[in-house]
């Protein structure tokens, strides 16, 4: 992703890319270690015999590990028919298979060791109301986790079966169809697209720093009278308008960007959304563009 605006230390928020900052390293670090030590645990539990749960551990251990190394295949811009409409799709990436695999074996292993020490006879037997509060406590913990896990593994299976995703440009809307629920958004009403960036910060971290983790989002400037839908991830955005994660399409964030600005531009245009001159007239847009920095 290329940098048209660098933001200045200590801003809260800005226009243009933004590259990702060092930090990512970090994580990315972060994650292999937590990999290999799963995969430490999965080695030990074989020493021990206790296969059941030496696989899972194992399979986990190797997805997380492999997680910050998976590169999803960039797409090219395509038409694309749906019962609804047809237009020229800018395809989004899925959700990485790793995680995916990571959340449905994490969900399994939540319920399986619960039911395995019960069924064994490995818990020891509750005595009083401090032992009732604490097995409650631990239910509703893991209880919410295991949905959340489910929701993400649901989510990655759903992403990756779904050919559609991304922003379809039709000859009477744009449509984004980056989430479950597609967002119409009639040309009429899109004033404007808007690539912009913003700081990541934890609810304790009151210092902004330069190695921030920056997110870019483009978003679409519309009046919300005639949006159909809603994009629930632009309170993350701090936006009020339909809003992405730019990182998430499969192709040059900037392609996408003046391919949408030039369909706004020209209203006599659109009219090749409804055909196969829309991918010439992206490859001639794509020539236009300046080298990334």
């Amino acid at each position: 992703m290329s940098v048209d605006t660098t933001p200045l230390r200590g801003n809260e928020a800005g226009e243009g890319w933004h590259l990702r900052p060092r930090r990512r390293y970090l994580f990315a670090a972060m994650t292999v270690l937590g990999g290999v030590g799963l995969l430490v645990l999965a080695v030990l539990a074989v020493t021990q015999g206790v296969w059941w749960w030496a696989v899972p551990a194992g399979v986990a251990g190797t997805a997380l590990a492999l997680a910050p190394f998976e590169r999803p295949a960039a797409e090219p811009a395509r038409m694309l028919e749906t019962p609804a409409a047809y237009g020229l799709l800018l395809p989004t990436h899925p959700i990485k298979a790793t995680y995916t695999i990571l959340f449905a074996v994490v969900a399994a292993m939540l319920v399986i060791t619960p039911a395995w020490a019960v069924a064994t006879g490995r818990t020891e037997p509750l005595d009083g109301v401090g032992d009732w509060a604490g097995v409650l406590v631990g239910v509703v913990v893991l209880g919410f986790l295991e949905v959340l896990l489910v929701l993400g593994t649901v989510a990655g299976v759903r992403s990756r079966r779904a050919p559609h995703r991304g922003v379809l440009l039709t000859v009477d809307a744009v449509v984004l169809r980056t989430q479950l629920r597609p967002v119409t958004i009639p040309w009429e009403a899109v004033r404007g697209f808007r690539p912009h960036w913003r700081r990541i910060r934890g609810y304790r971290d009151h210092v902004n720093s330069w190695e921030d983790p920056i997110r870019n989002w483009l978003s679409v400037e519309a009046d919300p009278v005639l949006v159909a839908g809603d994009t629930p991830i632009r309170a993350f955005a701090k936006v009020d308008e339909p809003t992405f994660d730019a990182a998430s399409l499969a192709l040059e964030p900037r392609l996408a960007l003046e391919v949408c600005r030039f369909y706004l531009s020209d209203a006599t245009a659109r009219r090749e959304l409804d055909g196969d001159a829309a991918l010439a007239r992206v490859a001639s847009i794509a020539r236009t563009l300046p080298a990334p920095d």
